[in-house]
């Protein structure tokens, strides 16, 4: 699977979603998911720019910045990128959840 398909499953987008985005007809963009088709500069910006990521991490190369993080590192951007395409009430919901999590790991408060 080529990274700008990736991008788009988890972020959880639909091809017309990403396309819109990024001024394609649905067609249009739906090559550059496969092999065969090569996207511009300027639509890899675009992409990137919608996604929060390098134009570098889209063209599968790690960006110098990220090299030597380790895979927890690279799962709370991802997380973070997530986040931040959430609406307001999902991210209340998290921002509960993360907070009760914390309480329980971190001051040893206990559910059970």
């Amino acid at each position: 699977m080529n990274r700008i398909k990736e991008l788009r499953l988890l972020h959880k987008k639909s091809q017309a979603e990403v396309a819109e985005a990024v001024g394609l007809a649905q067609q249009s963009y739906q090559r550059y998911e496969t092999p065969n088709a090569s996207p511009s500069g300027e639509l890899l910006v675009k992409l990137a720019n919608y996604y929060g990521v390098s134009v570098d991490y889209i063209l599968e190369n790690e960006a110098k910045e990220n090299a030597d993080m380790t895979i927890t590192d690279r799962d709370f951007i991802v997380l973070h990128r997530a986040y931040n395409n959430m609406g307001n009430k999902e991210k209340d919901k998290l921002k509960k959840v993360l907070a009760l999590t914390f309480d329980i790991a971190f001051n040893g408060e206990d559910t059970e």
